[in-house]
């Protein structure tokens, strides 16, 4: 198996997401293992687009992995 193939499941399990705002909707553009590459970026992204909303959202303590209440 080659790197590339690994390397998007490294991706989809990382914890820093660095959202845009979409209208009421927030989408993911970019993620990262660590917050300061995250807060990096976000930084970056703010001085290219300075009338457009980014945040960082931490994923860790997601709703999908906490039990059910059932």
């Amino acid at each position: 198996m080659s790197f590339d193939y690994y390397h998007r499941f490294e991706l989809a399990c990382t914890r820093f997401l660095v959202r845009k705002r979409v209208g009421k909707c927030f989408k993911v553009i970019c993620r990262f293992r660590t917050y300061e590459q995250a807060s990096e970026y976000l930084s970056l992204m703010t001085e290219l687009y300075p009338g457009v909303y980014f945040d960082i959202k931490d994923v860790f303590g997601s709703y999908l992995d906490k039990e059910s209440s059932i």
